[in-house]
């Protein structure tokens, strides 16, 4: 994925099936389609989630200007306990559905897609400089 500048937008995320638990945190998009969350606190902060058993195949959240997203198919990449102080986290996100909150177990589902797509006469092996002329 090509973007021309890197997104990083603040907001509040929640998992789906808890959204009195809202954390602060920072989404980024990087070129190339790194996307990751860097977040302040823990989604769950449980004896099962400090033995690794986290769910985080889903996370909604409300950023700055762009309003809900939802995160699919994430992981703690590092994973930091303060017990009592201020801890941060990165969690690494597959895919970001971008203007909708998806229940826990919700289907994907659309009714229209956009794309585009850069490079594609290179990816073919087109050249555009080359001009035959039959006569």
């Amino acid at each position: 994925m090509r973007i021309k500048e890197e997104y990083k937008k603040s907001g509040y995320f929640w998992l789906p099936d808890n959204e009195s638990k809202k954390i602060p945190e920072t989404l980024t998009i990087s070129d190339g389609g790194d996307i990751e969350l860097e977040v302040v606190g823990l989604f769950d902060e449980s004896i099962k989630a400090l033995n690794g058993e986290d769910d985080l195949s889903r996370i909604i959240g409300h950023v700055e200007k762009d309003g809900l997203i939802t995160l699919e198919s994430c992981f703690y990449k590092k994973k930091n306990f303060a017990f009592g102080g201020i801890s941060k986290s990165l969690v690494h996100v597959n895919q970001v559905l971008s203007g909708v909150a998806y229940e826990k177990d919700e289907a994907v589902t659309f009714n229209t897609v956009s794309f585009s797509v850069e490079g594609l006469n290179e990816w073919l092996g087109i050249r555009r400089d080359i001009c035959v002329i039959w006569r």
